[in-house]
């Protein structure tokens, strides 16, 4: 095989891959990042199951949602939970516990200062919550949301139902993380996979344009 022709084949070769480097790039970057964000939620999700997991259902029946509670053991021990649940997992904003009645959402407790202006107090209605929300309260449905965007932000969250022993739901743990800290995570991975990308793409292209410049040179030696 001539050189002429070894750059023919190394041209048609170059242009293919450039082409499936383009497409592989799209994909990639559009799978990883739903990917990264599915894990993220999903990984979310399991630790607020397991904090409902962890919750005597009878001390959430004894609260009143109102501003009694604030002297109530059950209550005060609550608080002291949703507080080092939150310390504990940094990447939260809040961490809390609704309730459901007469198809709106309310707070039995959260984990913030209650010097903090995003404290919630014991039956303070929350006002941001959607068709989906109320009925995912009613049927006892663990699940996630996100990004959403409520009075005190943007959010990706995780939601699951503490049940008592005859099978009511009582309650509904909820933590809450930044949008913008896991949409900033997803677009680093989506970067990454770009800059493989791009190095991947403009190897090849000088792999092509090389093969060019070959064949006209082979083509104007053949000339002369």
């Amino acid at each position: 095989m001539n050189t002429s022709i070894k750059s023919k084949v190394v041209f048609g070769i170059g242009s293919t891959l450039l082409v499936l480097i383009v497409a592989l790039g799209i994909w990639a970057t559009m799978y990883v990042g739903k990917k990264t964000e599915l894990d993220e939620t999903n990984g979310l999700l399991v630790r607020a199951k397991t904090i409902a997991a962890t919750i005597n259902p009878e001390s959430i029946k004894s609260l009143s949602a109102t501003l009694d509670d604030l002297n109530k053991p059950a209550y005060q021990d609550l608080k002291s939970v949703m507080t080092k649940l939150h310390a504990v997992n940094k990447d939260t904003r809040f961490v809390y516990v609704m309730g459901l009645a007469d198809d709106k959402q309310f707070f039995y407790v959260d984990s913030e200062d209650p010097n903090s202006k995003d404290y919630s107090y014991p039956g303070q209605p929350y006002n941001d919550a959607d068709a989906g929300d109320i009925a995912n309260h009613k049927d006892g449905k663990a699940y996630t949301k996100g990004p959403y965007v409520d009075q005190w932000g943007r959010w990706f969250s995780a939601y699951a139902p503490i049940w008592d022993k005859d099978g009511h739901v009582v309650g509904l743990v909820g933590m809450d993380i930044a949008a913008e800290n896991l949409l900033l995570r997803i677009s680093i991975v989506k970067q990454a996979i770009m800059i493989i990308s791009s190095l991947l793409f403009l190897s090849v292209l000088l792999l092509v344009i090389f093969a060019q410049a070959t064949k006209r040179k082979d083509v104007t030696q053949a000339q002369s």
